[in-house]
Formats: C-alpha cells, sequence, structure tokens
C-alpha cells in the first residue's frame, strides 16, 4: 500500500513538473447516500462526503488524490418500567478512505457528458457498537478496521461555464475491512456497496 501511494505521489510531481499546457488543475465536492452490505442491518442508508484534488490533461484524463469521509450513527430505543425510553443500542461506524483516483471524460465539450472513473487506496474505519448491560449481542475485538478499498463509477456532468460542471454518478466500492489479530481473534466488516454521489467540479 505504501509503494501505491508513492508512485500516485511521483507521477503527480512529474506532471506537475514536465506537464503540457494543457494541464490544469482539478478540484471536486461530492456527497450522497451509499448502502455497505454491513450496514443493511441498520435500516438506513449511510452518507458519504468526499475530496478530490489532481490534475486533468486537456479536460480528458485526470489523476489525483480522493478523501471520502463516510458515516452511520443508528440507535435501537427500548421501552423501560417507568415508561420511558432509554437506548438500549448504539450503532456508530465512521470510515475515512484515502484513495488515488483515475478518470477519462471523452468528450468534454458536450453540454451534458459521461465521465468513467476508478480510484483505489487505504481504508480506515471506527465502528463502535453501545449496548447496555441486558444485551448480550457480541462486540467487535477492536473498534478500528482497515483495509483495501476499490472503487469503480460512472458520472453524467453537465456544464455550467468552461471550467466548472455539476455531476450525478453511480458507483460501486469493494472494501473488506477487518481489525487486527488479538487473542480473541480477530473481525472482518463488509463495507462493500452501492452508492449515489451528486457534486460539483472546477478547473482551475
Amino acid at each position: 500500500m505504501r509503494n501505491l501511494l508513492k508512485i500516485a505521489i511521483m507521477a503527480t510531481s512529474l506532471l506537475g513538473i514536465f506537464g503540457s499546457a494543457n494541464a490544469q488543475t482539478l478540484f471536486s465536492l461530492k456527497i450522497g447516500p451509499t448502502w455497505p452490505q454491513g450496514l443493511l442491518s441498520t435500516g438506513t442508508a449511510s452518507w458519504d462526503a468526499g475530496l478530490d484534488y489532481g490534475i486533468i490533461v486537456d479536460k480528458k484524463v485526470g489523476f489525483g488524490f480522493a478523501a471520502d469521509f463516510l458515516w452511520n450513527v443508528r440507535s435501537h430505543d427500548s421501552l423501560t418500567s417507568q415508561g420511558t425510553y432509554q437506548p438500549k443500542t448504539e450503532e456508530q461506524s465512521f470510515m475515512f478512505p484515502i484513495m488515488g483516483f483515475f478518470f477519462i471524460d471523452p468528450v468534454p465539450k458536450l453540454i451534458v457528458h459521461p465521465l468513467a472513473r476508478f480510484e483505489i487506496g487505504y481504508n480506515s474505519m471506527i465502528r463502535n457498537v453501545k449496548t447496555d448491560s441486558t444485551d448480550t449481542k457480541s462486540l467487535t475485538v477492536s473498534p478500528y478496521f482497515y483495509g483495501l478499498i476499490i472503487k469503480v463509477g460512472a458520472d453524467a456532468l453537465y456544464n455550467i461555464g468552461e471550467n466548472s460542471a455539476v455531476f450525478l454518478g453511480l458507483e460501486y466500492q469493494w472494501a473488506d475491512t477487518r481489525t487486527n489479530d488479538t487473542d480473541k481473534g480477530f473481525n472482518r466488516f463488509d463495507m462493500s456497496g452501492v452508492g449515489i454521489k451528486a457534486g460539483f467540479r472546477i478547473i482551475m
């Protein structure tokens, strides 16, 4: 994983130094719901926000770095003998993938144009499950999960200016996370799933 990050850093640096006059800086923000397999039992969608920063050449090919933040918080309440409610189970999941991305935007001059993208990187996740003393639900051996994450997706961009666009896209992420080994073993948690993203892009 460290080698992948080194290669991405070197590639970005070289393109910045030796790139053609048609290489420009790219910045985008996006947000949307996603449905990881491991969190479907919560009954609510997770939300994923992301920031992309990189270089685009001839407005057709781009690569750089992406940082995402995914969260899912859900509480299950129970009725007490006094007629009030109190939390029985609270699940909190926060995921922080850092990735390199590559995309192709073959026909950028169209008002609405398609884009295909690929992302790969290192995934970190913190997951806490809090229960009351009467709950026998098993807990994870560690709240910290990690692993490889890969995303593939397709966007439809609508140009609102010469160097700016809004977009709507569909993506699939593969993320099989795990905890460190302990004397109790380790846990796996499947964060793979489909997501929908909307956002805007600026070329500078």
